[in-house]
């Protein structure tokens, strides 16, 4: 498990390191459209189901180490890994490899296609954050409390079922993880990433792929000033994995190091602080 001394926890940067899962539920569009966008016919009762079922899915499985937004028939999942410790990235991966299975294995026992995700690393620049809204809302809820107003129960529950007047996630603001996934999502099976298959952002591991996960079909990608190298997903060894304290997987320090194409340069992490 690797660990850098000069990030010691609590050290705030104007950047950090994210990875992001775009998923995408395939033959979705098409059911529509074989529906001719018409609500009541048994097609679209049927996409609607469909869609219900993978949206449950992912609301089932997401939690703090993998919070998720649900977008119709996509989902993007996301966390920040650690400067301190491999363990975080390899914990991610681990979670999308078994929600992905899960999705496929579920919507394809009910004869669909299944879902095409990617998963891609980069840098994420923070102190972006807008939460007005909830701020405001925070505020007259407690104020009310303290006026006796409203009881716990009531603030509970209003504070439960308020609805947002903005769906801003911080986590993805200037997120170009994100940009990576989406973009890679929408080049599709023209770009190679074809079938229901989950592909892997390689800078997520050292230049030597570690033993305990097997990848294949691996695809150099560029488009719109963005590239990566992407591997197909074929299996993994938990057991060993965490044997080998998941040696291979990379923590955010080394990830920053080749996303930023700087090893034998200054440090880049420095030179982009210097630069904001």
């Amino acid at each position: 498990m690797s660990k850098n001394p000069r990030f010691k926890k609590g050290r705030n940067l104007p950047f950090t390191v994210s990875c992001v899962a775009w998923m995408d539920l395939l033959g979705y569009g098409s059911m529509l459209r074989e529906a001719q966008f018409d609500p009541t016919s048994e097609l679209a009762n049927d996409a609607i189901i469909r869609l219900k079922r993978f949206q449950d899915i992912i609301s089932d499985q997401a939690n703090r180490y993998m919070p998720a937004v649900c977008v119709n028939d996509g989902a993007i999942l996301y966390r920040d890994l650690s400067y301190r410790s491999n363990s975080v990235t390899a914990d991610f991966m681990q979670r999308i490899i078994d929600l992905h299975t899960f999705v496929n294995e579920t919507d394809q026992s009910a004869g669909f296609p299944g879902a095409r995700t990617i998963l891609a690393v980069g840098i994420r620049m923070t102190g972006i954050n807008h939460n007005w809204f909830n701020e405001t809302h925070r505020l007259n809820i407690l104020d009310r409390m303290k006026n006796k107003e409203i009881d716990a129960e009531q603030a509970v529950n209003e504070a439960f079922y308020a609805q947002s007047t903005n769906g801003f996630v911080s986590q993805l603001q200037a997120n170009f993880a994100f940009t990576k996934a989406y973009l890679v999502d929408s080049a599709g099976s023209r770009a190679g990433f074809k079938g229901p298959k989950l592909f892997i952002d390689l800078n997520l591991f050292d230049s030597e792929l570690p033993e305990w996960i097997q990848i294949s079909n691996i695809i150099n990608w560029k488009e719109s000033g963005i590239e990566g190298s992407f591997g197909m997903f074929e299996d993994i060894d938990k057991d060993l994995a965490g044997s080998l304290m998941h040696r291979g997987a990379l923590d955010a320090q080394e990830i920053s190091k080749r996303i930023l194409n700087n090893l034998n340069e200054e440090d880049p992490i420095k030179r982009l602080s210097k630069k904001l």
